[in-house]
């Protein structure tokens, strides 16, 4: 009854709400923060290797400028109440600094800038490099002069200098309109699958609750004032600076949280001897998000955890551990990851049939007049990007069959990831 009564009582209040909307003034400062941000994340993660902000889902880095952009707001609110930020405006912001901030992280661009120029730069005749891939690596989308290279790879250079530039350019606009092509793609299967993950199925999506109860009502009070966020915070940062101020003052105590170097199990008998060491993170933030996961999720981890050793406890047991790949974990992960793809869009098989009818025929029914993409739009945008793609791979050397088994496997598994993403975080 006082779940019932509060749900009532939150659509009321959402029913009397000014329409929120993104501005050019959040876009604005959207813009301008992706410049130091992504300046900071290639620091961090990319030269100094160190606190990857952009490896858990919910990157710490975009949280800290929400929060600092929050403490600036509460005084504009106080002294100019018309001039702060919104939360719609608040969540622009926030999207924005994700993406971009993500793009520039570890394993995606600072892995494939140095990818343009490794061919021409470190091919020498005797490690072989032009025979073995000097078919597969097309000129037009490579940096090939050795000058531009020797800066980027040495230092000691400006990029800005014009023989430094110029031989970047091409490469750089034919990646960014093929990254641009697999974000339409992306972009135009997220406008067909919301209404049915969100509306109808109401997955969790428990990334973004911390950023919704950080921003509600373009931040207050309230939230700062919360005696468990900062006992949270506390536990935290607790133990965060006790370690930092351990490696100058070695007489402080180390708090073990690492999954490297906590271990919850360890033997050196046979067949136990296979498990290796067990890890025990105890991460306060993984913990914390933890608390958003749904049951049967958080059942589903613990379990498959203790799954795995049990299978390989086994195996090592009945003498087959030593068949070459056994038990084949990587050929199941996979297997999991496209039953994933497949089993929601079963489920929901119905909804995305007549959706994708209303996308060929253009029709637009009442409850999709607040769709910020038309149907229409999306399968444009699908069929616009994948086409662009694989023109893209065919210029590129590679074979068609190739191409569509790759992308339709790739996209399969992005959109499981983004299924997981949405009801686990």
């Amino acid at each position: 009854m006082h779940e019932a009564k509060h749900t009532l009582e939150a659509e009321s209040q959402l029913a009397h709400m000014p329409a929120q909307r993104v501005t050019l003034r959040a876009i604005f400062i959207g813009a301008l923060l992706i410049i130091p941000n992504v300046f900071w994340v290639v620091t961090v993660e990319g030269i100094w290797h160190k606190g990857h902000p952009t490896c858990i889902s919910l990157a710490w880095g975009v949280v800290f400028n929400i929060l600092i952009l929050l403490l600036l707001n509460l005084l504009v609110k106080r002294f100019a109440p018309a001039k702060a930020l919104t939360q719609a405006e608040f969540i622009t912001i926030y999207g924005m600094l994700a993406v971009s901030m993500m793009l520039a992280a570890h394993d995606s661009l600072q892995l494939g800038m140095p990818s343009l120029g490794w061919y021409e730069y470190f091919r020498t005749p005797s490690n072989h490099v032009e025979d073995r891939f000097g078919d597969f690596v097309p000129k037009w989308r490579s940096v090939q002069v050795t000058h531009a290279l020797k800066g980027y790879f040495q230092g000691g250079s400006s990029l800005y200098e014009r023989g430094n530039l110029l031989p970047w350019l091409a490469p750089v606009f034919w990646w960014t309109a093929f990254i641009m092509a697999l974000s339409s793609v992306m972009l135009g299967v997220v406008a067909f699958v919301r209404k049915q993950w969100t509306e109808n199925e109401k997955l969790s999506y428990p990334i973004i609750e911390l950023p919704m109860a950080m921003t509600r009502e373009g931040g207050s009070k309230h939230f700062f004032t919360h005696r468990l966020l900062w006992i949270g915070i506390a536990i935290g940062a607790g133990i965060d600076l006790t370690n930092g101020l351990h490696a100058f003052l070695p007489w402080l105590p180390y708090i073990t949280v690492r999954h490297d170097q906590l271990t919850i199990f360890q033997s050196t008998t046979w067949p136990w001897s296979v498990l290796g060491a067990v890890p025990f993170p105890l991460y306060p933030f993984l913990i914390a998000l933890s608390f958003f996961l749904p049951k049967d999720l958080s059942f589903s981890i613990w379990f498959f955890f203790l799954f795995k050793r049990v299978m390989l406890v086994s195996l090592a047991a009945f003498g087959t551990a030593g068949n070459p790949g056994n038990p084949y974990l990587n050929e199941q992960s996979f297997g999991a990851w496209f039953a994933l793809f497949l089993v929601p869009f079963w489920i929901g098989r119905h909804y995305f049939a007549h959706t994708f009818r209303k996308a060929l025929s253009g029709r637009i029914e009442p409850d999709d007049e607040n769709e910020p993409i038309t149907y229409r739009t999306a399968l444009l945008m699908i069929t616009g990007g994948f086409a662009f793609i694989v023109g893209f791979c065919l210029k590129a050397g590679m074979d068609l069959w190739a191409i569509l088994i790759y992308f339709v496997a790739f996209f399969a598994i992005i959109i499981a990831i983004t299924r997981v993403r949405a009801e686990a975080g």
